[in-house]
């Protein structure tokens, strides 16, 4: 095992240790200006360890805290993976840039928001969504809900789809529309209070000081039922719709429920990324200014004299194994944006965390499939002239191959489109034969952890933010270097912009600490 400073990557992918070039600037500086001396105070270091739309964040909000706090900082995040974007993930499929991951943005999703707009990214609404898919005869093709065997719901887009709605449930759909508001403005008050640079501890205190706690402590079944929701309406549509986002039913916690249905458009409009998500990601990296290190494998995270030493495998470039050698740095805080039950052999000692750290929520596999072909009519149960169905939601029914098929544009050949389905187990050939009349290309994902499984749990079981939060090693006090774990916030509720709200949480938290170091000069 060596120790050493993080490394920086080059654009020519050499690699410098960080302090010796912070070291060699300084004298070059103090030659240029003809100093006789030049401070030089170390930079305070951080880790993050994760690549995905978390682990950037967290860089970019702590780089963003460091520039306005006078604070001189250096970020190292480490990826496992050989590139970064983890579940912001993007592929070329069919002509198209498609995400197999993480796609959805709603308009009330502030910083996903800011972030578009900052970098101009594209969106399907920049005049540039694909028209649906219109049959032989140019009819415009269908929304469907489908139960196994027939469509319990089958309308066209557009005006129709409300009216059809409000035809076969009724009030409910307003019922629910007044829940969703509730539980997204309640979310939505977060945004204030980090811009007041407030943070919290753990993701029951925040859910408690947003006045949202109590709709994850009940299923969306029992939640929906005690509002006065028409059943029929719960085990279609709002069934369908967390099919469609979690890969799960009702039986989740009833806030994430309502957030799939914002997410559905209830509330607020959604739109995606022309070009994809991993785009994010990238940028946020980028941006931050942090020293990226993929293929770095980290195997562990301890305190060490009121620091917290990581260690890893590979890192520059090559590839890990078990018998790569492994390097070890000390940094002054530590962000993990990786689900630790996802995190392969990575060992947790920490001096505060008084070995109460959360490792074992179950997680949800999601199997994703995008196919160049022909939904077949004979497997929908409808004939040949009827317009072929191309965004489907599903019920939680038994006999049901699929949770999601979603339309994404024309095919490669004539009268084919771009599909992409999600479901739970994988689609094979004999299945995708059934469910399409022809195939020209087809290409599978698999997600081991998609989203936890979020049905409702004690809150008080939940992971924390702050894992390190004791009084100090020794007894004597001294404030321990905060280890702040992005994903705790994946107990209530999980998507790309609650992961974006933790990782700005934990980068307010290692911001007030850093911020209290460097004026104390320890």
């Amino acid at each position: 095992e060596s120790s050493s400073r993080p490394a920086h990557l080059t654009g020519d992918g050499a690699v410098v240790d960080s302090a010796e070039r912070q070291r060699q600037g300084l004298q070059t500086a103090a030659l240029l200006l003809g100093c006789a001396s030049v401070r030089t105070e170390p930079l305070l270091h951080v880790a993050v360890v994760g690549g995905g739309i978390g682990g950037a964040a967290s860089a970019w909000f702590l780089a963003e805290e460091a520039t306005m706090r006078g604070l001189e900082l250096n970020i190292t995040l480490m990826e496992r993976s050989p590139q970064i974007g983890g579940r912001t993930h993007t592929i070329d499929f069919g002509g198209l840039r498609l995400d197999a991951g993480a796609t959805a943005i709603s308009t009330l999703n502030e910083y996903l928001v800011g972030f578009v707009s900052k970098w101009g990214f594209e969106t399907d609404s920049d005049d540039n969504e694909a028209a649906p898919p219109a049959d032989e005869l140019g009819r415009a093709a269908r929304f469907g809900i489908w139960d196994g065997a027939s469509f319990r719901v089958d309308t066209r887009e557009g005006l129709a789809l409300p009216i059809t709605v409000a035809d076969r449930y009724g009030l409910s759909p307003l019922r629910s529309v007044k829940a969703v508001r509730e539980a997204a403005g309640g979310l939505g008050g977060v945004y204030k209070m980090q811009a007041e640079g407030r943070w919290f501890e753990t993701p029951s205190d925040m859910f408690a000081a947003l006045g949202i706690l109590n709709f994850t402590q009940v299923t969306a079944y029992d939640f929906f039922e005690e509002i006065g929701v028409d059943k029929d309406f719960v085990l279609e549509f709002v069934d369908g719709a967390s099919r469609d986002n979690y890969n799960q039913a009702g039986s989740i916690n009833a806030f994430v429920d309502l957030v799939s249905l914002a997410g559905a458009g209830i509330d607020g409009s959604v739109f995606s990324l022309t070009n994809g998500t991993t785009q994010i990601t990238e940028h946020l990296a980028r941006e931050s200014g942090a020293d990226v290190l993929v293929n770095a494998n980290v195997t562990r995270v301890e305190s060490v004299e009121g620091r917290v030493r990581v260690s890893w495998q590979g890192g520059a470039g090559g590839a890990h194994g078990p018998s790569s050698p492994e390097t070890a740095t000390e940094f002054d805080a530590v962000v993990i944006a990786t689900p630790l039950e996802l995190a392969g052999d990575l060992e947790i000692e920490l001096s505060g965390s008084d070995g109460n750290i959360v490792t074992d929520r179950p997680y949800q596999t999601t199997h994703t499939t995008f196919v160049d072909g022909t939904l077949s009519p004979a497997y929908f149960d409808i004939s040949a002239a009827h317009p072929r169905p191309y965004d489907i939601l599903t019920m939680e029914l038994e006999g049901v191959e699929f949770s999601s098929v979603g339309y994404h544009g024309a095919g490669t050949t004539r009268g084919a489109s771009i599909y992409k389905l999600f479901s739970r187990v994988e689609l094979d050939d004999e299945a995708l034969d059934r469910i399409f009349s022809a195939r020209s290309a087809t290409e599978r994902l698999v997600w081991r952890g998609a989203y936890p499984v979020l049905d409702p749990v004690d809150d008080e079981a939940w992971p924390r933010f702050d894992l390190n939060s004791g009084d100090g090693g020794g007894g004597d006090g001294t404030p321990l270097a905060p280890v702040m774990y992005v994903n705790a916030m994946e107990s209530p509720v999980s998507c790309m912009e609650t992961e974006i709200i933790s990782a700005k949480n934990a980068a307010l938290r290692i911001a007030d600490a850093l911020e209290a170091l460097s004026s104390t000069g320890t």
